[in-house]
């Protein structure tokens, strides 16, 4: 079930009691809350329109996240009024990049041997990341090809999490919105900072750059 509080409250002022099993990932886009579930379903709940869309899938799904600058298609979302396209990670070993319910493509080559392992995509949104329960971090082209190893053992065991620095903290000029720390500062003015944790208890922090 999700539930949404109003900070002024200590109830619950909406509930969502649709899905039949666990839930992975929630995330919210233009006014859409998008869930994530063991049951294969992927719900997005229009919280404008009061209307449920369900994306459903032949596996249990455990990683959710949206891509909001990758229009494959030239048409619009019945969601939000844009091409927006969601990844996905299922226990099949897959990761799927889906529009609309469709999927418009799939990376294999990781395994997660039942882990709850997060799939995502860099802040650029030029490739899919993906940990493994091998304790590596693979990425694959948003074209479809196999996969390719980012940090070889970058765990002893699998990796969990993998997140990246949020894009959002520079403005168009390359300027800090708010101070960080001065290393911080200087390598998220040309680089992405990452970081994942793994089965070990261990948490990882890596600087990305992109070269041609």
């Amino acid at each position: 079930m999700v539930k949404i509080w109003d900070n002024r409250s200590r109830n619950p002022v909406q509930s969502f009691p649709d899905a039949s099993d666990s839930i992975t990932c929630v995330e919210e886009h233009s006014q859409v809350i998008s869930t994530s579930c063991i049951d294969g379903k992927v719900r997005h709940y229009d919280l404008r329109k009061g209307v449920l869309n369900i994306d459903s899938f032949q596996s249990p799904i455990v990683s959710f996240v949206y891509s909001t600058n990758f229009p494959l298609r030239i048409r619009m979302s019945i969601l939000s009024g844009t091409s927006d396209c969601y990844i996905i990670g299922l226990l099949d070993d897959t990761i799927r990049l889906v529009e609309l319910g469709d999927t418009l493509k799939t990376y294999k080559g990781h395994v997660y041997n039942n882990y709850r392992i997060k799939s995502t995509m860099d802040p650029l949104e030029k490739f899919v990341i993906s940990g493994c329960c091998s304790g590596d971090i693979l990425y694959y082209s948003l074209d479809g090809s196999s996969a390719r190893t980012l940090y070889r053992g970058a765990h002893k065991g699998a990796v969990t999490c993998i997140a990246f620095s949020n894009p959002q903290l520079l403005t168009s000029a390359g300027k800090l919105k708010r101070d960080l720390e001065k290393n911080v500062r200087e390598s998220l003015k040309s680089d992405s900072i990452a970081v994942s944790t793994g089965r070990d208890g261990a948490l990882n922090v890596y600087t990305l750059s992109y070269r041609e």
